[in-house]
């Protein structure tokens, strides 16, 4: 149940360095509160109004049988809460006195005023801390000795060179896990006390019903985090504006691989910026390098399937930027129309390469292989368990935001697959190419083809029924909408992703698509496989046949694979 504590960043380093040598003889609790205790909270991970909250100065009423203590309410300095569930609060305190040297300790007062604040019912937190810069001691609620003996003391000078240790009790990423601990040993210890076994069991199926009551709250605190974009990692987006960089050395690492959309559209926002803002991009002979990459014009490489649908976007999101005239090696010397070559890369995606025998030789292989290794990775115990520690890695090192996005099983199985098909589709492009890099040996590729297909078939009929009784027996976490290939030989995943790409611009593709694209999307919409392609059809107001027969259906999606 651990959790990863990213290392502190430089300038969290230098604050603890200079609140370590702040002197507080003339502090006030104001002035600690405000000019030690804020920066430290910050630090720590927490921020007003965000999921891990720090509210001020809150104000709670006190029941009338507290009225002895001679006051009505309570005001806490620093509450601190996770998803405005509360778990630890600071209490200032002044930090005057004479001498610097011979600092004031936290008297048995103060610990018994913040011990207080911690009971209150609306408050209720498990640990608290009472500072008054010179001191730091954190306390357990319920642990607290006659002593007031902390959990931990931090003198003001140890501050930068102890933080990790605070920070390992109260961080924001790591409290749940510290108190999830706390609460199974303080289980440990009363369960210990049993005589009758079934009574365990009977706590067990109770502990069930509460995970259960709490599931419903735990989608709730997911919405925010769903609701927020994360971002592109600061090293690509630094990547992508180093003017050492050149982009067309990082087309590949750009735009071949699973992406989701917030990444497209930062990474779209990134380059195409740079494009537009960057006169060396926009030079001819770089201009080309890079767009005769993306446009496939010039040779043949070897990508996955979601290039095609990345680069797409990008160029569509690249014309809403207003760029209208680009640079091509095999197109001549001349600027290219954009437009115009947009129009040919829809000619070769929309119709599924056909106009590219050696990149559709590429794609079928990788189709075909792809199926091939999701079924060897579901019923091979060794991958799985090579799956289940990555999942594991991801929830001890991920954010949350990421985690969320990125994280279980079926994300986890994506992420092996592409590498395996990384590797295989490497060596297979290797093998048929000349020594020179200048010819695909097309012919004798697809004569391989043929061979993979039918080895394929056979492996995927005589285990399926396996495979299905294995998925369901690994759980809705293992499932990935991508594992359709699997039960589907007509499945597409280019088809599919081409139009969910063209369906988030619809205004550009009445501008762009030809009669052709459009018959196309009128008969990719006909086979019923294709969702994105009917959304888009309605959209453009495009007709399509509706009441094909199975066989017909089967038969044109079978036509898509033809090699």
């Amino acid at each position: 149940m651990k959790k990863y504590r990213p290392s502190l960043l430089e300038h969290e380093k230098q604050e603890l360095k200079s609140l370590s040598k702040l002197n507080f003889s003339n502090y006030k609790e104001t002035d600690v509160r405000e000019e030690f205790l804020r920066p430290l909270v910050r630090i720590l991970g927490y921020k007003k109004e965000s999921q891990y909250s720090v509210s001020t100065e809150d104000g709670y009423k006190l029941h009338p049988f507290f009225l002895s203590v001679g006051r009505t309410r309570v005001e806490l300095d620093y509450l601190c809460s996770i998803r405005k569930q509360y778990f630890w609060l600071i209490e200032a305190k002044p930090g005057k006195c004479k001498n610097p040297n011979n600092p004031p300790e936290i008297k048995a007062k103060e610990i018994e005023q913040a011990y207080f604040y911690s009971l209150h019912h609306e408050v209720n937190c498990p640990y608290f801390i009472v500072s008054n810069g010179w001191f730091t001691n954190l306390y357990s609620r319920d642990e607290i000795d006659a002593e007031g003996t902390p959990v931990l003391s931090i003198p003001h000078h140890e501050i930068a060179d102890r933080f990790m240790e605070l920070d390992g009790y109260v961080g924001a990423t790591q409290i749940l896990p510290f108190l999830k601990e706390k609460i199974l040993q303080q289980i440990r210890k009363t369960l210990s006390a049993e005589i009758v076994v079934d009574r365990l069991s009977e706590f067990h199926d109770e502990v069930e019903k509460a995970l259960a009551s709490v599931k419903p709250k735990v989608r709730e605190n997911l919405r925010p985090i769903v609701d927020q974009k994360p971002h592109i990692h600061q090293s690509l987006v630094d990547m992508i504006r180093d003017p050492e960089i050149k982009l067309f050395q990082i087309v590949s690492q750009l735009f071949d691989g699973p992406a989701p959309r917030y990444y497209l559209k930062q990474v779209s926002e990134e380059v195409s910026s740079r494009i537009m803002s960057d006169e060396v991009e926009r030079a001819p002979s770089r201009s080309a390098l890079f767009f005769s990459q993306l446009l496939l014009t010039d040779k043949t490489y070897s990508v996955s399937h979601n290039f095609y649908f990345n680069v797409l976007y990008f160029l569509l999101y690249l014309r809403g930027r207003g760029i209208n005239a680009i640079y091509a090696f095999g197109k001549g010397r001349d600027p290219l129309d954009f437009d115009e070559a947009l129009k040919g890369y829809l000619d070769l995606t929309l119709f599924h390469l056909k106009p590219n025998e050696v990149q559709r030789v590429l794609w079928l292989v990788e189709r075909e292989t792809e199926g091939f290794v999701k079924l060897f990775i579901t019923l091979h115990k060794d991958s799985r368990d090579s799956i289940i520690t990555n999942v594991e890695l991801k929830k001890y090192f991920l954010e949350e935001i990421n985690l969320v996005f990125n994280s279980g099983s079926g994300h986890a199985k994506v992420e092996l697959v592409e590498k395996i098909m990384s590797h295989a589709m490497s060596s297979f492009y290797q093998k048929y190419t000349s020594k020179d890099g200048r010819e695909f040996r097309v012919n004798l590729a697809k004569q391989e083809l043929k061979s993979l297909r039918q080895r394929n078939k056979s492996a995927i009929e005589s285990n399926k029924a396996l495979y299905h009784q294995v998925n369901k027996e690994l759980g809705d976490s293992w499932q990935t909408f991508e594992w359709g290939i699997i039960q589907d030989e007509c499945a597409d995943s280019l088809g599919r992703g081409i139009c969910a790409v063209l369906n988030e611009f619809p205004d550009h593709c009445k501008e762009l698509l030809t009669q052709d694209h459009k018959d196309r999307l009128r008969h990719l919409a006909s086979l019923g496989n294709y969702s994105f392609a009917e959304e888009l059809c309605t959209k453009l107001d495009l007709s399509w046949k509706k009441n094909l027969t199975d066989k017909e259906r089967t038969e044109g999606l079978k036509a898509l694979f033809e090699i």
